[in-house]
């Protein structure tokens, strides 16, 4: 995951509006990296710049209920 990572990262700096990449990243991070706060910025990010992106709304809503953020 972490070659994934970096390529991943490497992929938004090149255009941090692609949000497949952002959504990505946001699923390594909650999946191996346990990082909360970057694992909900990327989501939010992947949300915002793709707002008919469903997975990763779906996704995002599922994290949100699993940190008890949305009830």
């Amino acid at each position: 995951y972490k070659e994934a990572h970096k390529l991943l990262h490497t992929a938004i700096v090149d255009n941090p509006y692609h949000a497949r990449s952002l959504f990505q990243l946001g699923l390594i991070n909650s999946l191996y990296m346990n990082q909360e706060g970057m694992t909900a910025s990327y989501f939010e990010k992947a949300v915002k710049n793709n707002p008919q992106f469903c997975l990763a709304r779906i996704t995002y809503g599922h994290f949100l209920v699993e940190q008890e953020q949305l009830l």
